[in-house]
């Protein structure tokens, strides 16, 4: 699921006010997985506990027996990449994007540290969207953390990300 062994006991009162904006953080992650749906983007600089919120979520969802994951973007763009080392590529493509597409709850960190080339963005897009509608459904929740704004991102996923029935952008 993308944590240490040491991690899975993380809690929210981990983060500390005054400390950073995690504060923040903690305010609009942890109702949307109390609600059990939407798309949060958290953004900021280094240092602000992004990470961290992004842990404790995948811990606290984990500990609650939910499909969770917590990766930077690189990984899960490594991951499904992977697929094409298969003598199934088809197949296994369709496999590895859909386990990241069906977690209940899913933390992508970095969102903007990823080699945009026309397959990563490509593939960002499907995954991105397929999360969107299942927020849309009220059936998961993804929160994506990121040192840009969501102005700098690309148009498609701004509109995504702004829609306000689904979580805020902090």
């Amino acid at each position: 699921i993308g944590l240490q062994a040491d991690e899975l006991g993380m809690s929210w009162d981990l983060v500390m006010p005054g400390i950073s904006d995690g504060t923040r953080a903690v305010d609009a992650v942890r109702p949307a997985y109390d609600r059990g749906y939407g798309m949060v983007f958290l953004w900021g600089s280094y240092g602000q506990a992004k990470t961290l919120v992004g842990k404790i979520l995948t811990a606290t969802a984990y500990r609650e027996d939910k499909r969770a994951a917590y990766a930077n973007m690189a990984a899960v763009l490594t991951n499904i990449r992977m697929a094409f080392d298969s003598d199934r590529q088809n197949g296994e493509l369709t496999r590895r994007i859909n386990w990241w597409i069906q977690r209940d709850i899913l933390f992508i960190d970095e969102l903007d540290k990823v080699n945009a080339t026309p397959w990563a963005q490509q593939t960002m897009f499907d995954l991105l969207d397929q999360r969107y509608v299942r927020a849309v459904r009220e059936d998961a929740l993804t929160v994506i953390a990121s040192n840009s704004t969501a102005g700098e991102l690309d148009g498609y996923l701004q509109s995504r990300l702004g829609d306000n029935r689904l979580g805020p952008t902090v």
